[in-house]
């Protein structure tokens, strides 16, 4: 594919971006707002729906504190000490590579040869953030797609829309689970109306059942792939294309690593509640002592679990940004917890954490 062959989305791009040009040359998302469908409008208006807080008012004064950070951190690597960090790690691995995913953040804050990763605290750790790039668009254009197909009744575009997700995720390859769905849901015509109702059911104002998810017939999967397609369902370009909304987590495990690395510091006795699921990686283990959080491989942690974590995720990032609506700043929340969950077992000078 050339690389004239999408725009990104942005003043002037969206009437000339092609999201899927190898097989829909001449499609385009729609090029009006896309507002959110009705589903989740339904879900995000409960927000009085008397659910109790979930966090004590100390660990949200906490949080927050470490959600800002301190500003007069920002230093390049080079010239912090790794004691300064609210959180940090190298991006080698025992052979001496780094990943490729990191290549953005090494090009924008020119970091050292040794590839340290670093943030002064939470919200700084989403400003870090490094993703590969995918030829076929970012997450943000290929949600508005999948939101446009979606807005239009296409089962087989929005088909095509989740594979291409999957594969901007590098997840493609081990979503079996994932992909069973989509073939099947689309197959029977249901893909879209699968995708709002568990889009809709993982909203954190949602009060509505988890059962949808789990195994058997027409039961959702909640894995590392599928929660990516239904984040993208979520995001709201209702305000601006260039700045979408959210309040439905990508809850993979890399962000159930870090929120069990935030929960640890902040109390030495956790409840079963507070022990999310994260990633089978032994660098995404953050167990300690009494403190274990199981891997998202584990069989207690079924689809149903992950999918009530995931909620609760998204509810507590609600809370310490006392907002409980689609946010900017939500957004920046998730991508500083998959951030900071790629290794939460040693800082960047090598020490245990």
């Amino acid at each position: 594919m050339s690389e004239q062959a999408w725009v990104p989305v942005g003043s002037g791009g969206l009437s000339n971006w092609r999201p899927l040009p190898e097989l829909y040359p001449d499609w385009i998302p729609v090029k009006s707002d896309i507002r959110p469908f009705i589903e989740i409008r339904m879900s995000r208006s409960n927000q009085d729906s008397g659910q109790h807080q979930i966090l004590s008012e100390k660990c949200v004064e906490v949080l927050r504190v470490w959600w800002n950070g301190d500003a007069n951190a920002l230093l390049p690597q080079d010239k912090m000490s790794c004691d300064s960090h609210f959180h940090c790690y190298s991006t080698q691995s025992p052979s001496g590579r780094i990943h490729r995913s990191f290549a953005d953040w090494r090009e924008r804050l020119e970091c050292d040869d040794f590839g340290n990763w670093w943030c002064s605290g939470i919200r700084n750790a989403g400003e870090h953030y490094s993703w590969m790039k995918y030829e076929g668009g970012t997450l943000e254009q290929l949600g508005l797609a999948l939101q446009s197909a979606m807005a239009t009744g296409d089962n087989e575009l929005a088909k095509i829309c989740c594979l291409k997700i999957l594969d901007w995720g590098g997840v493609r390859h081990r979503s079996q689970k994932t992909l069973d769905w989509i073939y099947s849901a689309s197959e029977r015509g249901a893909l879209i109306c699968e995708i709002k109702e568990a889009t809709s059911v993982l909203c954190p104002n949602s009060i509505a059942s988890l059962d949808c998810f789990g195994i058997g017939a027409n039961k959702y999967p909640m894995n590392s792939g599928s929660t990516k397609i239904f984040a993208a369902a979520a995001l709201d370009f209702s305000d601006s294309i260039d700045s979408p909304k959210q309040d439905v987590i990508i809850f993979d495990g890399r962000v159930g690593a870090s929120l069990g690395l935030i929960a640890s510091r902040l109390s030495t006795t956790l409840p079963s509640e507070f022990l999310f699921p994260r990633g089978d990686q032994k660098q995404r283990n953050p167990s300690t002592g009494t403190k274990k959080f199981p891997a998202m491989s584990m069989k207690t942690v079924s689809d149903e679990v992950r999918a009530r974590f995931a909620r609760k995720s998204a509810r507590i990032i609600q809370e310490v940004l006392g907002n409980y609506a689609p946010s900017t700043e939500f957004a920046l929340a998730e991508k500083a917890l998959f951030m900071m969950g790629y290794n939460v077992t040693q800082n960047c000078a090598g020490r245990r954490i």
